[in-house]
């Protein structure tokens, strides 16, 4: 039963990650010391970068 419920959480996980990537919207997660913890495809577009540590070290950049 264990088992099951892992493949469904990493089912869960990768459908949620497919649908955070199809919104056309900017949208992105931060924890409570407002380090990013998730961000989309559109966020990645808007900031010209691949992947989300790109995103990182712009950001880390500019409030340098």
């Amino acid at each position: 039963m264990g088992e099951c419920l892992c493949v469904i959480k990493i089912e869960a996980e990768r459908l949620f990650e497919v649908l955070l990537d199809k919104i056309p919207d900017r949208v992105y997660f931060k924890d409570t010391q407002f380090r990013f913890l998730k961000l989309n495809r559109a966020l990645l577009e808007l900031t010209r970068t691949k992947t989300p540590m790109q995103v990182l070290i712009k950001v880390k950049n500019v409030h340098c």
